[in-house]
């Protein structure tokens, strides 16, 4: 049996979070880590739990990151319109600019 640690919530991360989805069994209509990410939102917004750390973004996901801004800004797309559109896009970056890519 594994054994149990006490955190407190200023220890939640992501980090945290992934570790303890990964411990777990998993079922196919699993909404954990949509809840688990939104628990975090909900904690750092209150103050409890503290801000996530900064990841660096490559270049391409910085550029899909504008493109998303663009179609939300100068179309007004809905939220679930621009993540549909520009996920291909960035997909389509990331696989064609990589590091490995360009090798």
């Amino acid at each position: 049996m594994a054994k149990r640690r006490r955190s407190n919530l200023t220890e939640l991360s992501e980090h945290v979070v992934a570790e303890f989805l990964k411990k777990r069994k998993r079922d196919s209509h699993d909404g954990a880590p949509k809840a688990s990410r939104r628990l975090l939102e909900i904690l750092r917004a209150a103050g409890v739990t503290p801000p996530a750390k900064p990841t660096s973004r490559t270049p391409a996901q910085s550029v899909a990151d504008e493109y998303r801004d663009y179609l939300r800004i100068e179309y007004s797309f809905a939220p679930t319109t621009v993540q549909n559109d520009s996920r291909y896009v960035e997909g389509f970056l990331i696989d064609r600019f990589s590091a490995a890519a360009s090798i």
